[in-house]
């Protein structure tokens, strides 16, 4: 599946109607907050409060409309990567400080 689609939020929103299943039932099962849900569904992702807690949701979220997660996992990093952005470098680790 080609993850640089601008429309994929819109066609994940769509097949979960066409499932049918509500954000709310989403919400019930998985335990994510339906802001985070409608987040992903609108590819409003900067709403999401990033890290392994993002890449969870997404992929429960894929699971529950039947959609390839590693796909979503994909258009996710694809959007909120930017050009030239610098990867954030922990700290060296000094033993006894």
């Amino acid at each position: 599946m080609d993850s640089s689609r601008p429309e994929l939020p819109r066609e994940l929103a769509l097949r979960r109607e066409a499932k049918p299943i509500s954000l709310r039932e989403i919400a019930d099962s998985t335990k994510i907050n339906i802001c985070y849900l409608e987040a992903i569904e609108s590819g409003d992702f900067q709403k999401l409060p990033g890290g392994i807690y993002t890449t969870s949701y997404l992929r429960q979220y894929a699971r529950a409309v039947a959609y390839d997660e590693d796909d979503l996992i994909r258009y996710y990093h694809d959007r909120v990567t930017r050009p030239g952005a610098q990867p954030v470098v922990p700290a060296e680790y000094s033993p006894g400080r």
